[in-house]
């Protein structure tokens, strides 16, 4: 992949005149990340592309549709939308020569006056990301949440630190002369200084050259580009712009498989959903067993063939009698076929809720990097399209340990499974009423500190977490029991208690 430290050393130098001064006037979600609306004297999109597979940062003026699915990403643009927009892009800068960029904002408060942000997009590939901080470097707000990000915690309050990768002494950043003496390989190049892919790294070692004697020239070619020709080859395509480049590339390119599988197989049950409702709620007139009842008591009048009779349509090829009989029949095959429908209706509801779940813990949760996701598919047909054959393996939990106490954390429905059947005196912490992970504090007693702290790590992994007070309840395990014959995972607690956490100023 082109986009390295100097590719987005370059893209900045390319954008930063048409933004810096601007005003953020919207965030709109889209299938590959958001776009970020910026007016300095004209209308901007910044596009902030958080796929795995084409993380990047560039500038449009073309509108982008809006996808509305990902809830993980529309929660946390709703709370940083709260906070930045109005606000005014007052510096661009880079971490060094990484992939780190960082926007400061200013923005004007009625109450508090000049209130200073800083808008951090690390774009890391598998692991990008979006923070928001405030003046003092606290979290506010990240799209994801991780307990072991390179070496940090990102969950919101915690302080942002650059990650250990990225602040390792022995790199540095690029400089504007090399003195290749000091470098046996491209490899050694590459670790040396920050912001060279190992192509770029490969080009400039091979050709010895200097960052002075870069001609830009965004270019494609086959399946890679770059800020300059550094394919030994005439035959690139080029484009005048960085952005042009990055956009032509894009269009709306969401390749992750996993994630175009679990929205295609949730429409198809969505859509399952709504027909079986329609054809329930269309027939709740075919009131059979009333009408039979009307007709019973005139008993003078069962021999009788009739059109009609107290307003009721009768086949007039049987008697009132077997007009009754035929009413009490179709209200019995009624009854039977409604009641199917019904049980069809909530077992695919079940199965939505699952594929929702995976879908929230696959974004959410596990950073978008589980391998499990393909076993968590197999039942929905994945193993017979993709020719999968990946089996689930349990037990690797997120962990934690507080007051010397082992937390487990688990990313998925097999995992949350696992988790409930460890000691019926461990504590076990979920959010109430919504989506989110498992928790289990490994310890037959527990402190009111650590029931803070578990109650805290519950709501770090909800999407819920954008309003301050979260409800968490909280029981040992021998209170939990996995719900019986539904096809999802799903548990029943009893002798429960809540606590109402303020998330965002713990």
């Amino acid at each position: 992949m082109g986009f390295d430290g100097l590719f987005l050393q370059q893209i900045l130098l390319e954008i930063s005149p048409q933004i810096l001064k601007g005003r953020i006037d919207s965030l709109i979600p889209i299938k590959s990340g958001f776009v970020l609306g910026v007016y300095h004297l004209q209308s901007y999109n910044l596009i902030f592309d958080l796929n795995p597979q084409t993380a990047s940062l560039y500038l449009t003026t073309t509108s982008h549709p809006k996808y509305l699915d990902n809830h993980a990403l529309n929660s946390f643009l709703e709370s940083l939308a709260k906070i930045i927009l109005g606000a005014i892009i007052v510096s661009v800068e880079q971490y060094s020569t990484d992939r780190l960029v960082i926007f400061n904002l200013e923005k004007k408060d009625f109450l508090l006056g000049v209130v200073n942000y800083h808008l951090i997009f690390e774009i890391f590939g598998k692991r990008a990301n979006v923070i928001l901080t405030s003046e003092q470097d606290l979290i506010l707000h990240t799209y994801k949440r991780d307990l072991n990000n390179l070496g940090r915690t990102i969950i919101p309050r915690a302080r942002y630190v650059v990650p250990l990768e990225t602040s390792q002494l022995k790199k540095l950043g690029f400089p504007p002369v090399i003195n290749y003496a000091d470098f046996l390989s491209s490899d050694d190049l590459q670790h040396h200084y920050f912001g060279l892919s190992p192509n770029a790294a490969l080009y400039f070692f091979n050709k010895q050259l200097q960052p002075s004697q870069i001609k830009l020239q965004p270019c494609v070619f086959q399946d890679d580009y770059y800020f300059f020709n550094i394919f030994d080859t005439t035959e690139v395509i080029t484009y005048p712009t960085l952005s042009q480049l990055l956009a032509s590339r894009q269009k709306e390119v969401f390749s992750n498989t996993y994630l175009k599988y679990l929205d295609s197989t949730i429409t198809k049950y969505r859509n399952t959903a709504i027909k079986l409702l329609t054809t329930i709620q269309t027939n709740t007139n075919a009131n059979f067993t009333q009408m039979a009842e009307k007709l019973t008591p005139f008993y003078q009048y069962y021999h009788l063939y009739l059109d009609s009779f107290e307003g009721i349509s009768l086949d007039k090829k049987y008697t009132l009698r077997q007009n009754i009989n035929i009413f009490y029949q179709k209200a019995k095959k009624y009854a039977a076929s409604i009641a199917k429908l019904q049980n069809q209706l909530l077992t695919t509801q079940d199965h939505l809720t699952n594929l929702e779940d995976i879908r929230y813990n696959y974004l959410f949760i596990s950073q978008s990097n589980d391998p499990q996701i393909e076993s968590l598919l197999i039942p929905y047909g994945y193993a017979k399209n993709h020719q999968s054959s990946k089996i689930i393996k349990k037990g690797n939990y997120l962990s934690r340990t507080f007051q010397g106490v082992n937390i487990y954390i688990g990313k998925n429905a097999p995992q949350n499974e696992e988790l409930i059947k460890k000691s019926p005196d461990f504590y076990w912490f979920h959010l109430q009423n919504a989506p989110g992970a498992h928790l289990i504090y490994a310890s037959k007693t527990i402190t009111p500190e650590a029931i803070v702290f578990c109650a805290n790590l519950v709501a770090s992994f909800s999407l819920k977490t954008s309003t301050p007070h979260v409800a968490v309840d909280y029981t040992i395990l021998k209170n939990v029991k996995r719900i019986a014959n539904l096809h999802t995972f799903k548990v029943s607690i009893k002798n429960y208690q809540t606590i109402i956490i303020d998330y965002l100023a713990n």
